[in-house]
């Protein structure tokens, strides 16, 4: 009841278009081919199962957007994920950043789990499973990369605005920490308060 009746066609090429009932075209794209997804400019994109695309197919869709300032909605899990969608996530966590990120928890579906939270089916994966991947299957909360050397860190809690940390007065340094393949440059103010 929701699409026009006649609107619905499958091109060659495997992409689905049709027209919703209150005039809405909508087209299916496959980032198979990242060229693919340079065609008129949108006025909304959705990505599904975001984790599965590859980072490329992340730049053009940002790239499609800019034209008409599209929203863009990315949804899906982070199983088999590339990992740029899950650094996205916690990205999108920190105050003041580009896009936002919430998820929708496995057991908030009632009808399959009707103890919520606290359904027997739920808390008896979380007893079987590693605390992390629990999270990241039934949470929606990405797992944090194993070989971090800081894995304490959090967008949330460690990203702040430039503008609210930097103060002029202060001269600014640059550390280098030197390593045998990559390296990192940090520009560092030392300042004497709490953050």
């Amino acid at each position: 009841g929701v699409v026009r009746e006649g609107s619905v066609s499958m091109p060659k090429d495997g992409a689905w278009t049709f027209t919703t009932l209150d005039g809405f075209t909508w087209e299916t794209k496959s980032s198979k081919n990242v060229v693919t997804l340079a065609t008129a400019a949108p006025d909304v994109l959705v990505v599904c199962e975001a984790a599965q695309h590859q980072f490329e197919a992340y730049e053009k869709v940002i790239e499609r957007a800019t034209e008409k300032g599209a929203p863009i909605i990315f949804s899906g899990t982070f199983e088999s994920s590339f990992g740029w969608y899950a650094e996205k996530w916690q990205e999108w966590q920190a105050v003041g950043a580009e896009g936002r990120s919430f998820s929708i928890p496995t057991w908030s579906n009632t009808n399959i789990f009707p103890g919520g939270r606290q359904d027997p089916k739920i808390l008896k994966a979380e007893r079987n499973m590693d605390p992390d991947l629990f999270q990241e299957r039934y949470g929606g909360i990405p797992c944090k990369p194993k070989e971090l050397v800081f894995p304490e860190f959090d967008f949330k809690k460690h990203v702040k605005p430039v503008d609210k940390l930097f103060d002029p007065q202060l001269p600014v340094e640059i550390w280098v920490d030197p390593a045998t393949h990559v390296y990192s440059v940090l520009f560092v103010q030392r300042q004497n308060r709490a953050i």
